[in-house]
């Protein structure tokens, strides 16, 4: 049952919700959220957003503190981050070429 109705849940989630969630943050924020769903793993290393950017430790903590008022991330443990929102790092993977042209 689960299996038939994911598929529209999903569509309609990313349609109705996430598309427009993404198109609200600003252009260093998708970078910070791309580095970030690219990892692909539950909780990321801030470490490895640092890296992926090629910018500095306060330059990341300024977006990161934005990103978790915004309430799309947030902390799990010192240094690491995670989606607050349930499929939204799927959705980043699944519709980075579109999202780019945003």
């Amino acid at each position: 049952m689960l299996d038939q109705v994911l598929p529209t849940y999903r569509y309609q989630l990313y349609r109705n919700v996430y598309t427009k969630i993404y198109q609200e943050l600003s252009p260093i924020d998708h970078q910070f959220i791309l580095a970030m769903a690219q990892v692909n793993a539950d909780e990321v290393v801030i470490g490895q957003i640092r890296q992926a950017l090629q910018k500095p430790s306060n330059y990341i903590a300024n977006y990161r503190r934005r990103l978790i008022d915004d309430q799309v991330i947030r902390p799990t443990k010192y240094g690491h981050v995670t989606f607050t929102l349930p499929l939204f790092g799927d959705f980043i993977r699944e519709n980075q070429a579109l999202l780019d042209l945003m």
